[in-house]
């Protein structure tokens, strides 16, 4: 007979047992956090509203973070934060996940990392400089006042143009400045609708430069948590540098989580035209918007190691003149100042995470993203550019147009997207002068009419793992000059509702392809993750290699930010199969009896 003690401890470890069991398979099926990219890359761990309990507030984006906090929790500079104004929220672009917290007086000073840890799976890192000397502004519309100091919530600016630095001596914006000047200093934009523009006229911000540095970093930032609206109906630009000579370059600067709203726009606009280097334009939100004349609602020439990550771009279904853009990279001279430092060449743009959605264009094919070099430029090339892991849906414009019959000489890549069905003919145009560009890892689902990629004369694409589905009686390729050797090259790749392509030497070159269905879970929904049993799965070629040789930011990784095998084949498309994280809870034990004396 048992002992009515030795019972209870028995029935102990086994609840003990399946305690651990569960956790175990919890953690290991369950999707580790993974960090994409944040808003700041400095900050201070103090001065949030002026005080010393805590510093600057930076928002983060990735997947996997879950949709409570519970006891998960943020780690920088060595410290966790303790205060969170979001956590698991979404968007604006392709319903990332992000969190919002405070940099901890504990932080240490000094360059460092970021990392969440959640449910104990702590994610990889993003870089991160601590400072405790960074002056903190605020913008408030509502309640603030352009006579005030600026530093606390209740003694706010009232105007965009108070982020304007101003250069020593310079003449435009005397009495129109940030109390810093050209120091490093972070101003956050409290909710509201903003009309009121620079007093130079023309933008919510005209730079005079040359302004910004590696200690000279800025950031203008909507609030933790809110979402300010800057009008386009009042303005042609969000931030403009006057680059033209005698003025210079303008660097290090952050624009981040702002909003034009949802009127629409008159005439044409630009929300970032500032021209340096090292600058950021991260979660921002471009809505019935036009791109200026023959520019971009993002303009970028004479500028290098650019990241724009996160932003959604959709013009809600206007029609717009062909040649405005929603990113526009091309490099020309139009009398920009050069210097010492700088040039004019247009080089290491990074475009990532972002969501470009319904831009038509009146009257041909004008490219959502559009790279090229003038004539003018000579020696100065647009080059390295990456476009990873971007969601491009809807409307009736080319999502990338590349080159416009000048030599853009080379390392143009594409990895990682998804480009869903819209109602042009074509899906990406290479056009003349193009000598090197790369595409692999991406979705091309019924994004042209009639064909998928168009090649034209001496552009040289290489693709390679990318899922091909065009539309019913549509091609992959279209080859315009079919002499030179090769046009394409195509290796590894996964075609679906369509004829295979054949090698035509020497235009085109297929090696490895495989026909089947690549089994999307919903691709009418837009979810293109790929089935078990789908014939994508290990057919791709191991381009590790080569995102290492070519240094390709997260060219590792795939859509949702799960690491692509380091070894052995990799699945085509841009996404990786990964079985869904489901819990399996074992049953209690059945044959356990108690005998109680």
């Amino acid at each position: 007979m048992f002992d009515k003690r030795e019972v209870i401890r028995m029935r102990f470890k086994w609840m003990l047992l399946i305690c651990l069991l569960v956790s175990s398979i919890v953690k290991a099926q369950q999707a580790p956090p993974v960090l994409f990219f944040s808003d700041l890359i400095f900050g201070p761990n103090t001065g949030w509203n002026n005080g010393s309990s805590q510093g600057a507030a930076v928002t983060i984006w990735g997947e996997n973070f879950g949709a409570t906090r519970g006891s998960s929790y943020v780690t920088i500079g060595g410290a966790q934060a303790t205060t969170y104004a979001e956590w698991d929220a979404i968007g604006p672009a392709r319903g990332l996940e992000r969190i919002t917290f405070y940099i901890p007086t504990g932080a240490s000073v000094g360059a460092g990392t970021i990392s969440v840890t959640v449910n104990g799976v702590t994610s990889n890192t993003l870089p991160f400089t601590v400072d405790n000397t960074t002056p903190i502004y605020y913008i408030d519309v509502n309640t603030g006042n352009n006579s005030n100091n600026g530093r606390t919530t209740s003694t706010a600016f009232k105007d965009i143009w108070k982020f304007n630095p101003c250069s020593p001596g310079d003449p435009h914006h005397s009495q129109n400045c940030n109390p810093s000047m050209d120091g490093q200093y972070i101003a956050y934009v409290r909710a509201g609708t903003y009309t009121t523009l620079d007093p130079d006229g023309g933008a919510f911000v005209r730079v005079y430069g040359a302004t910004g540095g590696p200690t000279k970093q800025k950031a203008l930032i909507g609030y933790p948590g809110e979402t300010p609206i800057l009008s386009m109906a009042s303005s042609s630009e969000v931030i403009y540098s006057a680059n033209f000579s005698p003025y210079g370059f303008n660097d290090y600067y952050t624009i981040a989580k702002l909003s034009t709203g949802t009127t629409t726009a008159t005439g044409g606009n630009l929300f970032f035209d500032l021209v340096g280097n090292n600058n950021r334009i991260i979660g921002n939100i471009s809505s019935h918007q036009n791109a200026y004349a023959q520019a971009g609602v993002i303009h970028l020439n004479g500028s290098k190691y650019i990241s724009i990550y996160g932003n959604l771009e959709d013009t809600d279904g206007q029609s717009t003149d062909r040649m405005k853009h929603g990113i526009y990279a091309k490099t020309e001279l139009l009398g920009m100042p050069q210097d010492a430092s700088h040039d004019i060449a247009t080089q290491h743009i990074d475009i990532g995470w972002n969501e470009f959605k319904d831009f038509f264009a009146d009257g041909g094919w004008a490219g959502v993203i559009f790279l090229s070099k003038a004539s003018d430029a000579g020696n100065y090339y647009t080059d390295y550019i990456y476009i990873h892991h971007n969601y491009f849906h809807g409307g009736n414009d080319v999502y990338s147009y590349v080159a416009d019959g000048t030599n853009l000489n080379d390392h143009l890549y594409y990895y990682g997207n998804i480009f869903a069905p819209h109602t042009q003919t074509t899906c990406i145009y290479y056009n003349i002068g193009t000598q090197q560009i790369m595409l692999f890892n991406n979705v091309f689902y019924q994004c042209g009419s009639s064909t998928l990629d168009y090649v034209d004369y001496t552009s040289h694409p290489t693709f390679n793992n990318n899922i091909y589905w065009p539309v019913t009686g549509g091609s992959v390729f279209t080859l315009d000059d079919l002499s030179y050797n090769p046009v394409a090259i195509s290796d590894h790749e996964l075609f679906w509702n369509g004829t295979t392509p054949a090698s035509s030497p020497p235009s085109l070159i297929v090696t490895n392809p495989t026909n089947g269905n690549p089994q999307f879970t919903n691709a009418a929904n837009n979810d293109f993750h790929i089935g078990s049993t789908s014939a994508a799965r290990g057919v791709g070629n191991n381009l590790s290699s080569t995102v290492t040789t070519n240094s390709l930011p997260w060219g590792n990784y795939d859509y949702d930010g799960v690491a692509y095998p380091a070894s052995g084949a990799w699945d085509a498309g841009a996404l990786q199969y990964a079985t869904a994280a489901v819990v399996s809870r074992p049953n209690p034990p059945t044959n356990l009896t108690v005998t109680v004396n």
